[in-house]
């Protein structure tokens, strides 16, 4: 279990290293002309590249991430019926697509640049890369309201979740909604390269990742003192003999 919630933090590594490697961060001008962006791929092939091949793979750690957070957001709404745990776990591998989709386009943008009459198909697959990779926010949303619900409900003296966790994922949901805006706008703060649709959403989920690792580490090290604290019980066989 331990493992799969570190995952969580592998794949934000990842995805910050790809992003880093691939010269996306900060990202491209949305004012960026054709031409532009072309030159930028043709410029800087090989770091794209390398770049994506690394938030591919890291994308794939987001699966054991969610799986982690299931048997939590499971174990806060009680057990037996649990549907916010299964919306949980349905939404939570979307993350995969979200960086997926834009990786190839990415990579559909690449395996044309040096075409010279490709150049608007070059601009679009850069375009939609962009717009999917801060506009695909649903799933995102849908995730961590979940969280926020199961807590909600945990009516516990002990619960799983403390109740600040759930207010952080409902403001995580927030800043990850202000993504949808970049289809309508080509500058300004609600562009994909501007200061609400990346740098909020962006900085949000990095920290709803860790908040929700060393939330989970939290609750498995309570739960290994209550099995150490919890006095051994005899089987019928040691009472009988007694």
């Amino acid at each position: 279990m331990r493992a799969s919630l570190y995952s969580g933090l592998v794949f934000l590594l990842l995805l910050l290293v790809g992003v880093t490697v691939a010269g996306f961060l900060p990202p491209p001008s949305s004012s960026m002309s054709v031409d532009e962006i072309v030159r930028m791929y043709v410029d800087n092939s090989l770091r794209i590249k390398v770049g994506l091949v690394i938030m591919l793979f890291g994308a794939g750690f987001t699966i054991p991430f969610s799986v982690a957070l299931f048997y939590h957001v499971k174990e806060a709404e009680g057990g037996k019926y649990a549907p916010m745990a299964y919306v949980n776990l349905c939404a939570g591998p979307f993350t995969v697509l979200a960086v997926g989709v834009p990786v190839f386009a990415m990579a559909a943008a690449l395996y044309r640049a040096e075409d010279g009459n490709s150049a608007a198909v070059v601009a679009s697959m850069h375009d939609l890369a962009w717009l999917w990779l801060l506009g695909f926010v649903t799933p995102a949303v849908f995730h961590v309201v979940a969280i926020a619900v199961a807590i909600f409900g945990d009516r516990r003296s002990d619960p799983t979740y403390p109740k600040w966790v759930a207010y952080l994922n409902l403001f995580c949901g927030l800043c990850f909604a202000t993504g949808i805006a970049d289809f309508c706008f080509t500058g300004g703060p609600f562009a994909y390269d501007g200061i609400l649709a990346f740098w909020l959403a962006f900085g949000a989920f990095g920290v709803w990742i860790v908040v929700m690792v060393q939330q989970g580490i939290r609750i498995m090290k309570r739960d290994e003192r209550d099995v150490t604290a919890a006095p051994l019980q005899r089987t019928p066989y040691e009472v009988h003999a007694e």
